[in-house]
């Protein structure tokens, strides 16, 4: 391996250890902006649906 092998090495398991919290955060983040999506279009048919009852 070597100098450089082991080196290769360390950053790969550092640049894992630093990818990993980020990975989690903008899973939380597409999660949040997924659901809220959802939401804003359940409401949307909901309105448009009480426009056609109402009608």
């Amino acid at each position: 391996l070597g100098i450089f092998g082991s080196h290769t090495l360390v950053s790969i398991i550092i640049f894992c250890l630093a990818a990993y919290p980020i990975s989690i955060f903008s899973y939380k983040i597409k999660l949040g902006i997924t659901s809220s999506r959802l939401l804003l279009y359940y409401f949307i048919s909901l309105g448009y649906l009480g426009d056609v009852i109402l009608k």
